[in-house]
């Protein structure tokens, strides 16, 4: 008898990989994708997801099937999206976010659902554990109460002077991420304003803290506002409000600064959950995993510090930083008044008086070249920044000034010889060349460009002509 039941237990054990390979061998199964974004757009994530799949022996087509569907940015479509999901039968439900999360967890108790969310499920009430989440949901989930203080401590070394910050939150988002995000700013002895806003109308909220005035603004974590993070940050541009993310593509996409996990990896170890699912385990004996490396994106940080260092080129910080380069200065408009009247009085004590002809070689936004067009002088910007350029062109449209603009590295400029009577660099640009060799065929550059009894006014940090030999 002993031996008898030692072999019903062996066959027992072998059946019971068994029974998930025959339950696959019946059909295919079928995941049920829910995406925050639409299906034109390209979505890294989602390719993502496809690849853990890919690497865990799960080829789309073959033998797994998926059922994509797309919120296109609106919250109110969940709940349908799911219910169609329900009506298939899949197997297993992969999304993002709390609403849809929400939306999930309403229509069905028993189909799995794999989650990825920025915040604490169980502060908002849908888990009882991490380590034995129960019920069908399981996934993974990124601590932003932990998060938050770093995020908003990299938005003050960027910005020093900001005192008073604006909390950007979606009406979807969970309580707790704003409680959160309140708590941090106390600590760091920054006054909060909380902005909620509804649907996809974002504009009122960046009026609003505009109109407060706030120093700058946070996007707290939402699935809405990473699908629509393009609109977001051109109003942060618009408006001139630095802005701080939780996530790496808002950098990529043209923010300012971001602090948060790996999105892309999180949701490739969704796959991990799909298949164990597929292979027999129940969701709610799944632990939530939490990432335990995260990405600073700061493209004036160095790589080693986190940032994106050299990986980003001179042009690209540039392009990034314009919309906001005036908040290196106190005043912007009352230094573009300085700047014009310091240089004019230079020109006028080493060239002679009168309106003269000036190249300015390093454009930027236009704070030397505006002051100059303000004193009468004729002007024509360069610059390899082509957003820095657009803004000088659209700050001197403004007040009506005459600007000549060109897109240019000042190692090779696209004028004439001798056709200035001064040529102007100014600010930060010689140190941003990286060798000596460099610096010189600038500067000798710079020098061919002006007429006879003219000549070059250069002026940056640490930065010495005679060092180069001219």
């Amino acid at each position: 008898m002993r031996l008898i039941g030692l072999v019903i237990l062996a066959f027992s054990l072998i059946l019971a990989p068994l029974a998930a390979e025959a339950q696959r061998s019946g059909r295919i199964p079928r995941i049920g994708y829910l995406s925050n974004g639409n299906p034109a757009k390209v979505s890294t994530e989602r390719e993502a997801f496809r690849r853990g799949l890919r690497e865990l022996g799960w080829v789309e087509g073959q033998n797994v099937t998926i059922e994509y569907r797309w919120a296109e940015g609106n919250p109110d479509r969940f709940p349908a999206l799911v219910a169609e999901f329900v009506q298939l039968k899949v197997d297993v439900i992969v999304l993002s976010g709390p609403p849809a999360l929400h939306a999930a967890r309403r229509a069905t108790s028993t189909i799995p659902v794999v989650f990825v969310v920025l915040a604490d499920p169980i502060a908002a009430g849908l888990v009882t554990s991490l380590a034995r989440p129960g019920g069908n949901l399981t996934g993974l989930a990124s601590q932003f109460e932990e998060l938050i203080t770093k995020q908003l401590q990299l938005l003050k070394e960027a910005v020093p002077t900001v005192s008073r910050v604006a909390l950007l939150h979606h009406r979807e988002s969970w309580p707790a991420v704003v409680s959160a995000a309140e708590t941090a700013a106390r600590s760091l002895a920054l006054v909060a304003r909380t902005l909620e806003v509804e649907g996809v109308e974002f504009e009122n909220a960046f009026r609003t803290a505009r109109r407060e005035p706030v120093g700058a603004i946070h996007v707290l974590p939402s699935p809405i506002f990473y699908a629509h993070r393009g609109r977001l940050i051109e109003l942060a541009a618009r408006y001139r409000l630095p802005a701080v993310y939780e996530l790496k593509p808002f950098v990529e996409d043209g923010g300012l600064i971001s602090y948060g996990p790996n999105i892309n990896e999180m949701f490739r170890r969704q796959a991990s959950y799909v298949d164990r699912i597929l292979k027999g385990a129940k969701a709610g004996d799944l632990p939530i995993e939490r990432p335990t490396t995260f990405e600073p994106d700061d493209p004036a940080l160095p790589a080693a510090a986190g940032g994106s260092g050299d990986r980003v080129t001179v042009q690209a910080f540039y392009d990034r930083l314009a919309p906001l380069y005036h908040l290196v200065y106190e005043d912007w408009e009352a230094s573009v008044g300085r700047r014009g009247e310091m240089l004019a009085s230079l020109i006028a004590e080493h060239w002679g008086p009168g309106a003269h002809t000036v190249l300015d070689a390093a454009l930027g936004i236009g704070t030397q070249a505006l002051g100059l067009l303000a004193n009468g002088f004729g002007v024509t910007g360069s610059d390899i920044s082509v957003g820095a350029v657009a803004r000088a062109r659209r700050e001197a449209a403004v007040r009506r000034f005459p600007l000549v603009s060109l897109i240019a590295d000042f190692r090779t400029l696209p004028v004439r010889s001798s056709s200035f009577d001064v040529v102007l660099v100014c600010d930060n640009s010689p140190p941003h060349l990286d060798t000596v060799e460099d610096i010189r065929t600038a500067l000798a550059e710079c020098f061919r460009c002006v007429r006879p009894g003219g000549g070059c006014l250069i002026a940056g940090a640490g930065f010495e002509p005679a060092t180069f030999g001219l």
